[in-house]
C-alpha cells in the first residue's frame, strides 16, 4: 500500500486510497486497516482536522515509495486509476461550481490541485481526448479559484498537441473552455475563434 500512495501528490483521502489502491492484494475494505499501521509507523501523517480526514506523506518518504512504485511494474495501472478517480471527482464537481456550494468544493479542488495536475500529465501522456475532456471540465475551477494563466497553458498544450481531425466531445469542451478562458483573459479575438470552433464541433457532434 506505502508503494501505491505514491502515486498521490499532496495527500489523499481515504475514498481516494480505497479506490486508486485496491485491487486482487489489497481488498478496498482492507485499506483503512493498512492505512492506520502506517501512521502508527510514521510512514503516513493524517490531518483530523481537515473537512474530511486527510492522509500525505514526507516526500523523502513518497520519493522512496515511488522508487518501490517503479520497481514493481505497477505505475502504469496506478496512475490510470488515478486518473480514473480524479476524472469522476471533477465530473462530480463541476456542475457544483455553478451552485450556492460553490465555495466549499473550490476549495476542495484547490486542496487535490497537485493530485488534478498529474492526473492530467498523465492522460497527456496516454489519451489526449481523456486529457482534453479533463481540462474542459476544470475550466470553472481555474476560473474561480484565480488559476486563468495556469489554464491558458493546460489549454494550449492539450489542443495544440496531435491531430485535431476527430470531432470528439473531449476537443469541443477544451475549445470551449479554452475560449471562456481567453474571454476572462480578455483575449476577444482568440475567445471568438476558439468559442466559435466548438459550437461548431458540437453542432457536428448533434448536441
Amino acid at each position: 500500500l506505502l508503494r501505491r500512495l505514491s502515486a498521490f501528490i499532496g495527500g489523499w483521502t481515504l475514498e481516494a486510497a480505497e479506490t486508486v489502491c485496491a485491487d486482487e492484494s489489497i481488498e478496498s475494505l482492507e485499506v483503512l486497516d493498512l492505512l492506520a499501521h502506517l501512521v502508527d509507523k510514521s510512514l503516513v501523517g493524517m490531518d483530523e482536522f481537515a473537512v474530511e480526514p486527510r492522509y500525505r506523506m514526507l516526500e523523502t518518504i513518497r520519493q522512496y515509495a515511488r522508487e518501490k512504485l517503479l520497481d514493481s511494474n505497477e505505475r502504469d495501472q496506478l496512475r490510470d486509476q488515478h486518473l480514473h478517480f480524479f476524472m469522476q471527482f471533477a465530473e462530480y464537481i463541476e456542475p457544483i461550481l455553478e451552485t450556492a456550494e460553490r465555495l466549499e468544493w473550490v476549495a476542495r479542488l484547490e486542496v487535490e490541485h497537485d493530485n488534478l495536475r498529474a492526473a492530467l500529465e498523465w492522460a497527456c501522456e496516454r489519451h489526449l481526448e481523456t486529457a482534453r475532456w479533463l481540462a474542459g471540465l476544470l475550466e470553472r475551477f481555474w476560473f474561480f479559484g484565480d488559476h486563468l494563466d495556469e489554464a491558458r497553458t493546460w489549454y494550449a498544450r492539450v489542443l495544440n498537441a496531435g491531430e485535431q481531425i476527430s470531432v470528439t466531445k473531449g476537443l469541443a469542451l477544451a475549445l470551449f473552455s479554452s475560449g471562456c478562458v481567453s474571454l476572462n483573459l480578455e483575449r476577444l479575438d482568440e475567445a471568438q475563434v476558439l468559442l466559435e470552433s466548438s459550437v461548431a464541433l458540437w453542432q457536428q457532434l448533434g448536441e
